[in-house]
């Protein structure tokens, strides 16, 4: 009924639905980048931030939990698709493709490794 043709209390063709407009202060986005941008105590008591300790959690769950999901994810922020029209002569695709799976094997390997350390350390039945 609000939004009906006839409603007396519909705006005005012409007038702002907010005359008065947006109120002074941070978006969501800045307040969320200055919150990331705050330094604690890492594991280590060393100074980390926010985003570093985000980024760890992140990898850890993708890598233990096998989420498709977030590995994908990472894929596209850490490698991001290269458009036909970037591509130049400069660019060597090939290299990038390459890099990028050295990369993903490094780190697959390194959880195996931590996987194999965890399976060690648990007891077995005899």
């Amino acid at each position: 009924m609000a939004f009906e043709k006839g409603n007396k209390y519909r705006f005005k063709p012409g007038q702002s639905g907010n005359p008065a407009g947006k109120k002074p202060g941070k978006t969501l986005e800045e307040s969320i980048r200055d919150l990331l941008g705050e330094e604690v105590a890492g594991p280590d008591g060393e100074a980390v931030s926010k985003l570093e300790i985000l980024s760890r959690v992140v990898m850890d769950k993708a890598i233990r939990d096998r989420d498709v999901a977030t590995i994908s994810l990472l894929a596209k922020r850490l490698w991001p698709e290269v458009k036909q029209h970037e591509l130049s002569g400069s660019v060597n695709l090939n290299q990038q493709i390459e890099d990028a799976a050295h990369e993903l094997d490094r780190i697959l390997k390194i959880n195996g490794e931590k996987e194999q350390a965890s399976d060690d350390d648990e007891p077995t039945l005899q």
